[in-house]
């Protein structure tokens, strides 16, 4: 059905799920309007669900007035989202007002899908401090990482801001984020907060301190030192051995206090000292580190720990090469059932590199599939048109050359977004520490290229690491190549075969869990 019928059938009432998305990719703005309307009127919730993602991701903003009478009159609670979600991003100060209001008879999920999307618009930080700070957001981390998207040099003016405010919650989220996105804390501001009245802050911003600058204490600023060197109260155990870890990366002796050995028995140090970080365990004393580590081996959860001695492999290997990482990730979530309607008009695989620029909202601006091998395409442009793209970093360009959309043929893509009904999870994170780490469930053995065996350069131990968001129903939906080998056809075949892995999944105080990890593909010959 080309695009003129589309419209005509849509505009008719008429329309399925696909109709609708596929006006995500009509190049006339105009001419998808009203049947985006008509759309939003019909019976079908999944069209209307449909028809407010397409409103959002296309900017239709005269739809704005549409969109609430939809909600106003809406049974469903999925439509419900997506609808709130899209005046959040398209509507003015009266209509966020609106869609936080309306968000509150509906399950909690909806007003922290409004939350997370109203973090999507240029003047997010605005709509925080105006009307959303007072009572917090559900997700800060989220909000921060998306509002702070490509202006990291805002982080100045707004970690000054919620310095000032006092708020914990807020400021342990902007420190994450900043540690997460490499970008650091002013300072000035760092100084001030070390010695201000609230011990919850003194004591994320000294460790972040510890976390940020022990890969290179000699950047540790002269005014960091300083400021930590005269706490004007009896601080914690834990601020006290954080504080104790930067005298150390100041360049004072490693000095014991039976205090700091019984903390980091502690709870609280497994919160602390959860992943895997050599440079901090660098500064700990030789007792330290082994009671540390014998606490670690008792612990019924992950606990990561400087490794021991790596397996020993037969033959020569090749280790792999650190990759550059694309700056978007795409796709996203879409609507449970929309991404089943547009995969079922083609069952063909799809994998490649594609081209891809977005806007500060995470809207597909541009976008080149022409080094991607499948006969979806058109599929395929609809699913990451109608994505909200997601940073890696604050500091992430909105632009890449080199993103990798990988599926296995005749299968549904893994983007089904949870039900509003469902109980709030944990979102996206990493393994390790208090996340149980998945485990393969089914694994899809990668192709030994015909062409590379018995050539001698790929002979031996080839490794490739991928990195691969791994959801809470155990599937994935998206993989990066972290580490590649000199070989561009294994890469692509690990890539290839472990996007169609599957698993048992991740869990947090035993509930499932969205996580990114790492998973290692090891060729030998």
């Amino acid at each position: 059905m080309n695009s003129l019928l589309i419209l005509l059938a849509i505009s008719a009432a008429t329309a399925r799920p696909i109709d609708v998305a596929y006006l995500a990719n009509e190049k006339d703005a105009a001419a998808i309007v009203e049947p985006l309307r008509a759309a939003l009127s019909g019976s079908d919730p999944l069209v209307r669900t449909t028809a407010a993602r397409v409103a959002g991701v296309r900017d239709e903003k005269m739809l704005v007035g549409d969109l609430r009478k939809a909600v106003e009159q809406e049974t469903d609670a999925t439509a419900a989202r997506e609808e709130l979600r899209s005046i959040a991003l398209l509507g003015t100060d009266s209509d966020i007002d609106f869609a936080r209001k309306t968000s509150e008879k509906w399950p909690p999920a909806i007003e922290d899908a409004v939350e997370s999307m109203i973090a999507r618009r240029a003047d997010a930080f605005d709509i925080y401090f105006a009307k959303l700070h007072p009572g917090g957001v559900q997700d800060a981390d989220d909000f921060f990482m998306k509002a702070l998207w490509g202006r990291p040099d805002l982080t100045v003016a707004i970690s000054s801001r919620l310095a000032g405010l006092r708020d914990p919650s807020a400021w342990r989220a902007l420190l994450r984020v900043l540690h997460d996105s490499d970008v650091p804390l002013q300072p000035g501001i760092a100084a001030a907060v070390f010695n201000g009245p609230s011990e919850e802050m003194r004591n994320a911003t000294v460790w972040y301190c510890v976390r940020v600058y022990a890969k290179n204490p000699d950047g540790l600023p002269e005014v960091v030192r300083a400021a930590f060197s005269d706490p004007k109260e009896t601080p914690s155990d834990r601020e006290a051995f954080g504080r104790e870890l930067v005298r150390r990366m100041s360049g004072g002796d490693k000095k014991e206090d039976p205090r700091w050995l019984a903390w980091l028995d502690t709870k609280e140090a497994d919160d602390l000292l959860a992943y895997n970080e050599p440079n901090v365990f660098a500064l700990l004393t030789d007792h330290e580190f082994a009671l540390r580590k014998n606490h670690c081996g008792l612990l019924p959860v992950e606990c990561t720990m400087p490794a021991a001695k790596p397996m020993t492999l037969k033959g020569r290997v090749v280790s792999p090469k650190p990759v550059r990482q694309p700056e978007v990730n795409l796709p996203g979530e879409l609507p449970a059932g929309l991404a089943d309607a547009i995969s079922s008009r083609c069952g063909d695989l799809w994998f490649g590199l594609a081209n891809v620029t977005v806007d500060g909202a995470g809207r597909v601006l541009d976008l080149d599939l022409s080094h991607v091998q499948t006969r979806c395409v058109r599929e395929l442009e609809t699913i990451l048109r109608l994505s909200y793209a997601t940073n890696l970093s604050i500091a992430s360009p909105r632009r890449t050359n080199d993103l990798i959309v990988s599926h296995g043929p005749r299968t549904t893509p893994c983007l089904d977004e949870d039900s509003p009904l469902a109980v709030p999870s944990a979102g996206l994170t990493r393994s390790g520490g208090k996340v149980v780490a998945p485990k393969v469930r089914r694994k899809v053995e990668p192709t030994y290229p015909v062409g590379l065996r018995g050539v001698g350069k790929a002979s031996g131990n080839v490794f490739v690491i991928v990195e691969a968001v791994i959801t809470k129903t155990g599937c994935i939906r998206s993989v990066r190549l972290m580490a590649q080998s000199p070989f561009a056809e294994l890469n692509s075949s690990a890539v290839f075969a472990v996007s169609q892995w599957t698993f048992y999944p991740a869990t947090l105080d035993g509930r499932p869990v969205d996580v990114l990890y790492n998973l290692t593909v090891h060729f030998t010959q």
